[in-house]
């Protein structure tokens, strides 16, 4: 390991706007899987680890954007509805703010009526019941 990276891991990154959002959307995502790990696995040692794993996993995806920043979406060229340039480091965010690179970027242009852009999902609500395994 070189030594900028160990510097880079063991220094503290200030969540910038746009990290925030995403690091919410994420703990939203995790935590509708553990409710449905919940939900359908019995309590036992493997769901224990699962949702210590999943607790796991979204450690370090926010520790990823946070030393490295967000990641550019790799398929953003043109925004099919409008022909407009999608940025890259914005294009498919338009839900986080208004991009700052310019008029020439499409998360920028009015919504259509059916938006390519990328949408959370809703939350799916845990239905609070505990399955029986009996027959």
């Amino acid at each position: 390991m070189h030594n900028k990276t160990i510097d880079n891991n063991f220094t503290y990154h200030p969540p910038q706007p746009k990290q925030i959002i995403v690091y919410g959307e994420l703990r939203e995502k995790a935590r509708v899987f553990a409710h449905m790990i919940d939900e359908f696995v019995p309590d036992s040692r493997e769901k224990s680890l699962a949702l210590t794993k999943l607790e796991e996993v979204i450690m370090w995806a926010n520790a990823g954007i946070a030393r490295n920043g967000l990641k550019p979406i790799p398929h953003a060229t043109k925004d099919p509805q409008t022909n407009f340039d999608n940025c890259g480091n914005c294009a498919n965010r338009k839900e986080l703010e208004k991009c700052e690179h310019g008029d020439k970027c499409a998360v920028n242009q009015p919504q259509t009526s059916s938006p390519t852009h990328w949408k959370p999902i809703p939350p799916i609500e845990p239905t609070n019941k505990k399955r029986s395994n009996k027959k």
